[in-house]
């Protein structure tokens, strides 16, 4: 079941109106002070290197804050660049290799399943997938490559999300929100650190509903060192793929990602 074209634009938080390249200029160019030596700055020296009136950094300072590029120090005031940049590094660093591991698991899952397997990876608070395997049943769920999802509804995002620590947990849905796709959509933080419990426990996240009406998905997480690399998933119509096939395919699949964590080398993990 394909979603419709303008449901998936907006779950990879498109723009309504048309870009402002200076004001993307100016972001880009307020994290590149960051370079070499200039670990932390102040605003005030971040306006005296960009040329640019202070009001003017503050401004663009707190935007990238609250989506994660910028962290605070609460003592010193000062900035650095904050988790989500040390997320799409390493989502670049190892997603090649990530891909080319993951993919002939995904293939097996897919013989043994016959249902759509997924493999996605974390990018700034959502989990964007990186390739999709289709099933052959005329009825199937597919997603489509390069799609970004909500983490707190899918079993690719809530398998990540479950290895995250608490802090980037909340600050992703304080920036993401906990949108209700479904009746099924989980709709507070207590729920859902309730559900990632149960993923921790089980090893692998369920989406029954959460995400599209008629629909299930289960998901493990990629560990290395107890970090969430990415994840892989087998969804399917709950008509067909039902809770009982969908935790044996969640065993399965949880086996399979901690081979792939297992083949990866040390020097591929940032």
């Amino acid at each position: 079941m394909r979603r419709p074209a303008k449901g998936r634009a907006a779950r990879r938080g498109e723009e309504n109106g048309p870009y402002d390249l200076s004001t993307l200029s100016r972001a880009f160019d307020l994290l590149d002070a960051f370079r070499g030596e200039n670990t932390e700055l102040r605003a005030s020296e971040l306006a005296q290197h960009l040329a640019l009136p202070k009001s003017t950094v503050f401004r663009y300072a707190l935007a990238l804050e609250r989506r994660g590029y910028l962290a605070r120090d609460p003592v010193s005031n000062r900035l650095r660049l904050g988790p989500a940049v040390r997320e799409l590094a390493a989502s670049a660093a190892l997603q090649p290799d990530l891909r080319k591991l993951a993919l002939p698991y995904a293939r097996e899952l897919l013989e043994r399943f016959g249902e759509t397997v997924n493999f996605g990876v974390p990018v700034n608070g959502w989990v964007e997938y990186v390739f999709v395997l289709e099933s052959n049943h005329r009825v199937r769920m597919v997603p489509r490559e390069g799609e970004r999802e909500y983490m707190h509804c899918t079993a690719l995002g809530k398998a990540i999300l479950a290895y995250l620590p608490g802090r980037d947990v909340e600050r992703i849905v304080q920036v993401r929100g906990l949108p209700a796709l479904t009746a099924h959509t989980m709709r507070t933080l207590d729920a859902l650190l309730r559900d990632l419990r149960g993923v921790r426990k089980r090893g692998f996240a369920l989406d029954v509903e959460e995400n599209e009406v008629g629909g299930l998905c289960v998901g493990a997480a990629i560990l290395r060192d107890g970090v969430p690399l990415g994840a892989l998933s087998i969804s399917g119509p709950l008509t067909r793929f039902d809770l009982r096939r969908a935790k044996e395919a969640g065993v399965v699949a949880r086996v399979f990602a901690k081979r792939v964590a297992e083949e990866l080398q040390p020097s591929q993990v940032v």
